[in-house]
């Protein structure tokens, strides 16, 4: 099997944090078999953003007060644009 792919032919599962570790203030919050949720400052941009620029998927977005797995209650969308987030972004890339 290629390195990037799947056996089912699907795209490539990757751990969050090889994929989204880079980002500034990175913090892991949870993993899942198809999603990574974390903490980043996104500095004023969008999960959307921030999501898709390592090739995933935004999937959902909370605030926060700092980058830390806490959210404060606000339901953001992946389009809300914040200093930090809580990012739910997918683990497969294109």
């Amino acid at each position: 099997m290629a390195v990037g792919s799947s056996s089912s032919g699907g795209p490539a599962l990757g751990e969050c944090d090889r994929l989204y570790g880079s980002l500034p203030q990175y913090t892991l919050c949870e993993q899942t078999d198809t999603l990574c949720e974390f903490a980043v400052r996104t500095n004023s941009q969008t999960c959307n953003i921030v999501c898709s620029g390592v090739g995933g998927e935004c999937v959902d977005a909370f605030d926060n007060d700092i980058p830390v797995c806490l959210p404060t209650g606000i339901r953001d969308d992946c389009d809300t644009e914040r200093q930090t987030e809580i990012c739910l972004c997918t683990r497969f890339v294109r």
